[in-house]
């Protein structure tokens, strides 16, 4: 398992946030361990084969943009 950091583009309140969170736990993914609209930041604990799906969870709101992620 390793720390992802997903920087997300689209995301501009507290509840798109949230709207996110609950799309990856309906996906069956882990929460995120932070999660910061104003900076489009979110830390995750992921093994590696997850972090499509995590991709396509997030694109699938038709919202939000997975601009990048980088391994901690």
């Amino acid at each position: 398992m390793n720390t992802y950091t997903f920087h997300i583009k689209g995301m501009s309140c507290h509840s798109c946030e949230g709207l996110i969170t609950m799309d990856l736990e309906d996906a069956g993914l882990p929460a995120p361990k932070t999660i910061d609209a104003k900076t489009g930041v979110m830390t995750i604990d992921l093994a590696p084969e997850q972090v499509e799906a995590v991709k396509q969870a997030i694109a699938a709101t038709n919202k939000y943009t997975v601009e990048s992620v980088e391994t901690l």
